[in-house]
């Protein structure tokens, strides 16, 4: 990215640039998790040494999530084909269902917008067809 030439070709250029922010997000994750897990065990055996049954007792309440963390590195090192940082579209359709399919797509779409919202993608509405 230093080079003389690379902003020569924008398009080319920002390729490379999202490419890279892909590639250093999940090695940073990746990274984080792997240093809080080493520092979490160490604590652990200075803890078994002096027989600390506090601190035990918090690192077996501090699992759960060093899993979630883990399951979620596993999940996001998996996206890495040349697709998987594109765009996507999610359509809803209620089908031929009345007044409760058409309410069932409003809440699948509430739904999934705070479910995109929490995982910290963007979404917005392209269409949208109200029933009556």
């Amino acid at each position: 990215m230093s080079g003389a030439d690379f902003w020569n070709n924008q398009e080319a250029a920002q390729k490379v640039v999202t490419e890279l922010k892909t590639v250093k997000s999940v090695v940073e994750s990746y990274n984080k998790l792997h240093t809080g897990i080493e520092d979490e065990i160490g604590l652990l055996e200075m803890s078994d040494d002096v027989k600390d049954a506090a601190h035990i007792k918090e690192t077996e309440s501090k699992i759960p999530d060093f899993d979630a963390r883990v399951r979620a590195t596993e999940v996001q090192a998996l996206f890495n084909g040349p697709n998987d940082a594109r765009d996507v579209f999610v359509s809803i359709h209620p089908g031929a269902g009345g007044v409760d399919a058409a309410d069932w797509a409003q809440i699948l779409e509430r739904l999934y917008k705070r479910w995109f919202a929490k995982k910290g993608y963007q979404a917005e509405n392209v269409d949208r067809v109200d029933g009556e």
